[in-house]
C-alpha cells in the first residue's frame, strides 16, 4: 500500500523516463532499514518481532528488486543506456549512503531505549 502511495504521489518529472518512484521507495526502504540494524532490532532476540514487522514485512513491501531490473530493461529497450545506468549507480550508491546514514541515526537513538 504505501509503495503505491509512492507511486500515485510521484509525479512525472519530465521525459526522461527515469523510474522515481520505485528509486525513491527503495531508497526510504534503505533508510528504514539502516535505521532499524542500527537500533539493534534484528540482533536481538527480545525484540524481533519489530524487525520482522518493519524490516521485512514493511520495508520488503515497499522496496522492489524486480522492478528496478524491469525498469532497467526498460530504460535499455527504449535505447536510454544514459539513464540506465544513472538509474544502477544512484540506487546503489544513494542506497548504501542511506543505509550507512539510518544506520547512524538508529544506532544514535538506541542509546536513548537501553
Amino acid at each position: 500500500m504505501a509503495r503505491v502511495g509512492l507511486i500515485l504521489g510521484t509525479p512525472s518529472l519530465g521525459s526522461s523516463g527515469f523510474p522515481w518512484a520505485t528509486f525513491f521507495a527503495n531508497i526510504l526502504g534503505s533508510l528504514l532499514v539502516g535505521f532499524l540494524v542500527g537500533m539493534g532490532y534484528p540482533l536481538s532476540g527480545g525484540i524481533r518481532t519489530p524487525w520482522l514487522f518493519w524490516g521485512i514485512g514493511f520495508c520488503g513491501g515497499l522496496t522492489t528488486f524486480s522492478t528496478l531490473q524491469f525498469e532497467m530493461f526498460q530504460l535499455f529497450r527504449m535505447g536510454r543506456i544514459d539513464a540506465m545506468v544513472e538509474y544502477i549507480v544512484a540506487s546503489l550508491m544513494i542506497g548504501f549512503l542511506a543505509i550507512f546514514l539510518g544506520f547512524r541515526v538508529g544506532n544514535f537513538f538506541q542509546h536513548f531505549v537501553d
